[in-house]
C-alpha cells in the first residue's frame, strides 16, 4: 500500500516535472523568455540609476539646507544681540549716552586707519613692482620668438 502511493506520487512529480520542462521549453523557443528577462534586467537598472540619481540628489538638498539652517540660526542670534543693544540704549539717559560717546576714543580710530592706510599703500606699490617685473620677464622671454 505505501509502495503504491510512493509510486503514485513519483508518476505525479515526473508528469509536473515533464510539463514544466514543456512550458520552458516552449517559452525559450520563441525567445520571449530572454527577450523579457533582458528586457526586465535593462529596465531594473535605469531604475536603480535613477534611484541613485535621486538618492544623491536629495543628500546634496540636505547638506544646503543644513548650512541654510544654521545660517539662520546664526543670523536670528545676532538679531537677538541687535535687539538687546537697541533695548540697552533706549533705556540709557541722555547722559549716559554722550559718557558711552565720549569713552570712544577717536585718537585710536585713528591710529587705526592710518596704520590701514599705510598697509594698503605698501601692498599697492609690491603689486606694481610684481606687474613690472612680470612685464619684464615676458617681454624678454625667449619663447616669444
Amino acid at each position: 500500500m505505501k509502495v503504491e502511493e510512493l509510486r503514485r506520487e513519483r508518476e505525479l512529480l515526473q508528469q509536473s516535472n515533464a510539463n514544466f520542462i514543456e512550458e520552458t521549453d516552449e517559452i525559450n523557443k520563441h525567445g520571449e523568455y530572454e527577450f523579457q528577462r533582458s528586457q526586465l534586467a535593462h529596465e531594473f537598472r535605469e531604475l536603480k540609476a535613477q534611484w541613485r540619481e535621486n538618492y544623491y540628489s536629495t543628500l546634496d538638498k540636505k547638506k544646503i539646507l543644513i548650512n541654510n539652517h544654521s545660517a539662520v540660526v546664526d543670523f536670528g542670534k545676532r538679531c537677538r544681540k541687535m535687539y538687546e543693544l537697541i533695548n540697552k540704549y533706549r533705556g540709557m539717559t541722555e547722559k549716559q549716552r554722550q559718557d558711552l560717546k565720549i569713552n570712544d576714543d577717536p585718537g585710536l580710530e585713528k591710529e587705526i586707519i592710518e596704520k590701514l592706510k599705510k598697509q594698503v599703500d605698501e601692498a599697492n606699490l609690491r603689486l606694481m613692482d610684481e606687474e613690472h617685473n612680470f612685464e619684464s620677464r615676458l617681454f624678454t622671454s625667449k619663447y616669444l620668438y
